[in-house]
């Protein structure tokens, strides 16, 4: 078991860099200039793009970019946004409780409601619950979790004004995320848990 952990540990090292190059890559391939997104169509003059591009790092080569990007990632230095200047590490930061919340509650979600509907499938075999776990596991795992999640919203959120639609608002703001989200893997859990009890 250490083995394995440590050869994926391994295996990891080369993925992160090498997807953190293709983004780093195709933000630069992509149209725009972060210069004149940070500075906007009223302050963008060709002296002060040429400035910001400077102070950015933008007028030196993509591969020294890169690797500069790199050094201070390592370093736990993120950059800042272009939206509001403030450090990208203190905004994942302030973010990351909320998303640790919501991917708890999804895995929750997927736990009880994937694992009861795979063994109630696996005990009631060739009847209509077994018939009905098998349709709602080849749905749930058929469409695409954004647009489950548009249909979720569309649904409950708008129509029948059970959840709210964004913003922090309790347990009430984290029921339908987390139900859509679990539902992505809790489809898998049922056929898995209905295979093993059967």
């Amino acid at each position: 078991m250490t083995a394995f952990i440590q050869r994926r540990l391994l295996l990891a090292v080369p993925t992160v860099f090498a997807v953190s190059a293709a983004v780093f890559l195709m933000l630069h391939l992509i149209p725009g200039d972060p210069a004149s997104i940070y500075l906007g169509d009223n302050l963008a003059t060709p002296e002060r793009l040429d400035a910001i591009r400077h102070e950015m790092g933008l007028d030196r080569p993509i591969y020294t970019q890169y690797l500069d990007f790199v050094g201070r990632a390592l370093q736990g230095d993120l950059g800042r946004s272009l939206q509001n200047g403030r450090p990208v590490a203190l905004e994942l930061s302030e973010r990351l409780p909320r998303t640790a919340e919501l991917a708890a509650a999804a895995f929750v979600v997927s736990v009880v409601f994937g694992l009861s509907l795979g063994i109630l499938s696996a005990l009631r075999h060739n009847t209509w619950v077994d018939t009905f776990g098998m349709l709602v596991a080849l749905v749930g795992v058929s469409m695409p979790i954004f647009w489950l999640g548009l249909l979720a919203i569309l649904v409950f959120s708008i129509q029948l004004n059970w959840f709210p639609v964004t913003g922090q608002h309790g347990i009430a703001s984290l029921v339908l995320p987390a139900t859509v989200l679990g539902g992505s893997s809790r489809w898998s859990r049922c056929s898995d848990s209905r295979s093993a009890v059967s």
